[in-house]
């Protein structure tokens, strides 16, 4: 079994005999099929590799699965529009839950956390949870359409008996959904409308509100003095990084540097 362990065996015979209702949620999204990942070209070979040629690579391996940027990649929940098998936090249950009375501040400050309730009753006839999950997206950010389309902003796991409602209280804090101002330098709480959906998956949405979140907005690049313009950019085109090590990653995002190298 995918991320199974030595005693998922148990764990499985529980569930299909009823003893247990599952109530696990994916943490990954699982495309329908490979044609959402990007295909290997010329910058999927390390600089300076003069060992092997793209007409080498062996066609069964098309894939590059070595991008580390889902955005430009346009991969997760947050960027992809391609078809999906099982979305993130999706899961199976041997219940059907109800939400209503969806409830959101109009206004809330960039700065400070803020509360939202559902009510979320059990359908069913039997006694198990619910993961309610709550998304969150800048309607008008600047950043356009290389700013995530969705984004898990908190969640819950509720517990429910047969034919019970709860009322479900998240707390949000804008500064879990900052952006990088690249100007700034700095990340902030970007100024806007926001839409909350809240739901059992992040494509199983049940019902959605707006927010106005009074916060910041990009800074203004100085016009009497010259600046690196590959440091004030936030979309590339045919600019990929590679990630080959995260501790290389991990060293390099410590002391600053905006590219590392190779490591193999």
């Amino acid at each position: 079994q995918p991320y199974g362990g030595q005693y998922d065996s148990y764990a499985l015979a529980k569930v299909l005999y009823g003893d247990y209702a599952p109530t696990g949620r994916l943490a990954s999204t699982w495309y329908a099929d490979m044609s959402a990942f990007p295909k290997i070209d010329k910058y999927s070979i390390p600089e300076g590799n003069t060992s092997i040629k793209l007409d080498d690579i062996d066609p069964r391996y098309s894939l590059d699965m070595t991008n580390a940027d889902p955005e430009e990649s346009k991969l997760t929940y947050m960027y992809t529009n391609a078809k999906v098998t099982y979305p993130f936090g999706y899961g199976l249950s041997y219940s059907k839950f109800s939400y209503s009375d969806f409830n959101v501040p109009a206004a809330a400050n960039g700065n400070s956390p803020f509360k939202v309730t559902v009510k979320v009753k059990n359908e069913g006839k039997v006694n198990t949870s619910e993961v309610v999950q709550l998304y969150v997206k800048n309607k008008k950010s600047a950043y356009s359409s290389h700013a995530p389309q969705k984004q898990l902003a908190g969640f819950d796991k509720v517990s429910l008996a047969a034919d019970e409602t709860k009322t479900v209280t998240l707390t949000v804090n804008p500064k879990d959904f900052s952006i990088w101002d690249v100007n700034k330098g700095d990340f902030i709480v970007e100024d806007g409308n926001y839409e909350l959906t809240i739901g059992s998956s992040s494509q199983d949405i049940r019902a959605k509100k707006d927010v106005d979140i009074s916060g910041d907005s990009l800074a203004a690049l100085p016009a009497n003095k010259p600046f690196n313009v590959f440091d004030h950019a936030f979309a590339a085109n045919e600019v990929v990084y590679n990630e080959v090590s995260k501790a290389r990653t991990a060293e390099d995002l410590k002391e600053k540097k905006v590219v590392g190298g190779y490591y193999a």
